[in-house]
């Protein structure tokens, strides 16, 4: 039996496994919060996400 493959992108063109708060405006912070050093669990706290979010946006990258 056939399956059809999953998109990579949601209906409103974000990569699938990214949250719709994760705009393009907030993933820039993230990088710059990485390029500055900063851990993981504190550019989650401060941008109020997940850890797994962040970890999927630097992946992505």
């Amino acid at each position: 039996m056939w399956r059809a493959t999953r998109p990579v992108v949601n209906k409103g063109g974000r990569p699938k496994g990214i949250p719709q708060k994760v705009t393009p405006t907030v993933e820039k912070m993230i990088f710059s919060m990485k390029a500055e050093r900063r851990k993981v669990a504190v550019i989650a706290r401060e941008l109020r996400l997940s850890r797994q979010t962040v970890y999927e946006v630097l992946k992505r990258a």
